[in-house]
């Protein structure tokens, strides 16, 4: 005889953005939980979400690759509890961080249409329990070379090789494995909600081409962890 499936319940509302700074607290807004004791693993929530910038191209690129001659890298660590889907990817977006003067509008400074990569090593054996994504994102001061190879003209160090990351605003949005559906974005950064264009904000992005959707938004505020893993 096959057992019938009991119904979600609701768990309680979306957490706000802002939770206070408390890294026991911040959980991306999961409304519905599936109460059936047969669904393995752990409904998708964030763990840590690191940025580190790294000196000079990959060491891997050969010499005559567009991307050795960057200047610095983006170094974008997720790991997370349950798992992030794989077909439709978990996507960054960095913005400048310095409105424009003139306009008093950000920019967003990345956006391609291109998944972090998931690490086998930090992906837990059990279904749906642990997982870790990572991206690198080349640096160029030349806004063309920077576009042909998928990189950003937005510096993550300093002249004299110090961190600047902090300054800048990130998002990473990924879905959950368990349904498909859920999507969490969560975002570090000090100006959520301030202008981008007439239909974005930090924090919001109404078109982006690529896995996971077209359009994406922040779920939840939380604090990253800057420079490189211990």
């Amino acid at each position: 005889m096959t057992a019938c499936r009991s119904a979600p319940v609701e768990v309680g509302p979306p957490l706000p953005y802002d939770l206070g700074g408390d890294p026991e607290r911040q959980l991306p807004p999961v409304t519905l939980v599936d109460p059936d004791p047969d669904v393995p693993g752990l409904p998708l929530a964030l763990d840590e979400l690191r940025v580190d910038c790294l000196s000079g191209p990959d060491p891997a690129f050969d010499n005559e690759d567009p991307e050795a001659q960057a200047d610095a890298r983006w170094r974008l660590d997720l790991t997370t509890r349950g798992w992030a889907s794989v077909t439709l990817g978990v996507r960054p977006f960095l913005w400048d961080g310095v409105p424009n003067p003139q306009t008093g509008r950000h920019t967003l400074a990345w956006r391609a249409p291109e998944s972090m990569h998931q690490d086998p090593s930090g992906q837990s054996d059990e279904p749906y329990v642990a997982d870790r994504w990572e991206l690198e994102i080349p640096v160029f001061e030349d806004p063309e070379l920077a576009s042909a190879v998928g990189g950003t003209t937005l510096r993550c160090q300093d002249p004299e090789g110090g961190l600047e990351v902090a300054l800048h605003d990130v998002m990473v949005c990924a879905t959950d494995a368990r349904d498909l559906e859920t999507r969490h974005c969560w975002f570090c950064g000090d100006h959520l909600g301030e202008p981008v264009t007439a239909l974005d904000s930090v924090g919001t992005v109404s078109a982006a081409p690529g896995p996971g959707g077209s359009t994406f938004s922040v779920t939840a505020s939380v604090d990253c962890a800057y420079g490189p893993r211990e």
